[in-house]
C-alpha cells in the first residue's frame, strides 16, 4: 500500500524516507506545519485488512498501516497486544461492559511503547542514528530504550518533578539524562534539533514536531476492535498533548474507512482540574485551546500547559466530550484500582475518576460499552504510591500478634 507525508496547510507531498519533519516551505513564512501521514486506503489489499481484524503478536502485525516501507526492520520489543479487562468496581454497579486497556503491560510500563517503536523504526530508515526528546518520564525513558535496542545515542530533558526512578530508568538504558527547568526544555531541544539530532516527539505544529511516532497509537484502536469484536461506544484517555487522543481516533477512523466497521466510538478526553486546557476550550466551544500558565497536578504526565488542536478536533468529530478530575479523586481512583489489581500512574487513575463520575451521575446507560486507557504503571511514581498505600505493620513473631494484627486490619 502506498504510504507518503503531507502538509495539512499546501498539501505538498513527501517521501516517507526524505527526512522530511515539518514543511520547508510553510516553515518559511513562519508556519510550522507538522506532515501528516496518509495512506492509499482505497488500495489495502484483502491480506492487510484481514491483519486488522486479529490482535497481533506486536505492533509489527500492523506493518501495512505503520509509516515505514515494507523493507524496513522494526524496532521492537514486542509492544502491544496488551489486555483488556473488565472494571469490577463498575460492574458491581450495573455496569458490565466498561473496560480497561493496560498499557503498563508494554515493555517499559507505559503506552508511550508503541509511539517509541514506530520512532526509532522511521530513524533507523532515515540513517538517523542519534534522537533527543523532552519528557516527564514515562517517554523519555521509553524513548531512551528503544534508542537502546536500534544502537542510537539519546539525551532525554527531565524537569525536577520527574520521579528519580524514571530518571534512574532512562540512564540504565544509556541515556544522557539532563534534569532541567521546566520551561527551558523546548529552547534545548530546539537546539539539540539544530545540532543533527532526531526528536522522538509527539506530532504538534512546531519545529520539534515528529510525525511518525503518534501513528503507533492506532494500534490501540485496532486491538480494541479485535478484543471486543465491536466498535464501544466510549473511548476516555488521558490527556496531555493530545497525541494519544488522535492516535487512538485515527485508528478507528482508518477501521471505518476501510469498511471493518460501520462508527466511530465517542471520545472522552480526561484531565486533571489543574491542568485542564482542553476541557476549557471545548467548553467555550473553541476551535483553539489557548494556553493555561501554571497548569498543575500530581497527574504530571498531564500537566501541560497547552495541547495539539487535533486533539480538539477529535472531540468535536467524534461527537465526544471532556472530563475533569480533582487530585483527590485522581488518588482515589488509584486506591480503587489497586483494588483490583491495577497499579495505575496517577494520570492512567483519571479515566477511571472519570468514569465513574459518569455512572454515578447516570451519564451512562448500564449497557454502554466503555473503554478506559490506562496508559502507564504506577511503580514509576514510588513517592505516589507510599502516600496512598496502608502502612506496613511490624510484629513479633507470635500467632497471637498476627491474630491481632488482622483483626486490626481488617
Amino acid at each position: 500500500m502506498k504510504k507518503w507525508l503531507e502538509c495539512p496547510c499546501c498539501h505538498r507531498k513527501f517521501e516517507l524516507n526524505d527526512g522530511n519533519l515539518i514543511c520547508p516551505d510553510c516553515s518559511k513564512t513562519g508556519k510550522h506545519y507538522e506532515l501528516t501521514v496518509c495512506y492509499d486506503y482505497d488500495h489495502a489489499t484483502a491480506d492487510e485488512k484481514e491483519s486488522l481484524k486479529h490482535v497481533q503478536r506486536d505492533i509489527w502485525g500492523y506493518k501495512s498501516f505503520l509509516p515505514v516501507t515494507e523493507a524496513a526492520q522494526p524496532v521492537t520489543m514486542g509492544e502491544g497486544a496488551t489486555p483488556l479487562t473488565k472494571l469490577l468496581a463498575a460492574e458491581r454497579k450495573g455496569y458490565g461492559n466498561i473496560w480497561c486497556k493496560n498499557e503498563s503491560q508494554n515493555p517499559t510500563w507505559s503506552h508511550k511503547d508503541r509511539l517509541n517503536s514506530v520512532l526509532a523504526t522511521a530513524a533507523r530508515s532515515i540513517n538517523r542514528k542519534d534522537i533527543c526528546c523532552s519528557s516527564t518520564g514515562n517517554h523519555g525513558l521509553s524513548a531512551a530504550a528503544y534508542a537502546a535496542r536500534s544502537g542510537a545515542k539519546s539525551i532525554i530533558l527531565f524537569p525536577p518533578e520527574t520521579p528519580k526512578l524514571m530518571v534512574d530508568l532512562a540512564s540504565s538504558y544509556g541515556a544522557l539524562s539532563i534534569i532541567t527547568e521546566w520551561h527551558a526544555r523546548d529552547a534545548m531541544l530546539k537546539h539539540l534539533i539544530s545540532k543533527g539530532w532526531f526528536p522522538f516527539t509527539s506530532p504538534k505544529d512546531s519545529l520539534t514536531s515528529n510525525p511518525y511516532g503518534g501513528e503507533g497509537y492506532k494500534t490501540i484502536a485496532y486491538e480494541i476492535v479485535a478484543d471486543l469484536g465491536r466498535v464501544p461506544d466510549k473511548v476516555l484517555v488521558p490527556v496531555a498533548a493530545g497525541a494519544l487522543l488522535y492516535g487512538a481516533y485515527k485508528g478507528f477512523v482508518e477501521l471505518k474507512k476501510l469498511g471493518l466497521t460501520n462508527k466511530i466510538p465517542q471520545f472522552v478526553a480526561c484531565q486533571p482540574k489543574g491542568a485542564n486546557v482542553l476541557a476549557r476550550a471545548f467548553a467555550t466551544h473553541s476551535e483553539k485551546a489557548e494556553r493555561l500558565p501554571g497548569a498543575f497536578s500530581i497527574a504530571t504526565s498531564t500537566r501541560e500547559e497547552s495541547v495539539g488542536n487535533k486533539a480538539l478536533k477529535v472531540i468535536y468529530n467524534s461527537e465526544g466530550n471532556t472530563k475533569v478530575a480533582t487530585d483527590y479523586e485522581i488518588q482515589q481512583a488509584m486506591i480503587m484500582l489497586g483494588k483490583e489489581g491495577y497499579c495505575a500512574e496517577a494520570a492512567s487513575a483519571i479515566p477511571f475518576a472519570c468514569v465513574m463520575e459518569m455512572i454515578e451521575k447516570k451519564e451512562l446507560h448500564p449497557d454502554e460499552c466503555c473503554v478506559c486507557i490506562l496508559t502507564s504503571g504506577g511503580v514509576k511514581s514510588p513517592d505516589v504510591l507510599q502516600d496512598l498505600r496502608n502502612a506496613a505493620v511490624r510484629i513479633e513473631g507470635s500467632i497471637e500478634a498476627l491474630d491481632d494484627a488482622v483483626t486490626r486490619y481488617y
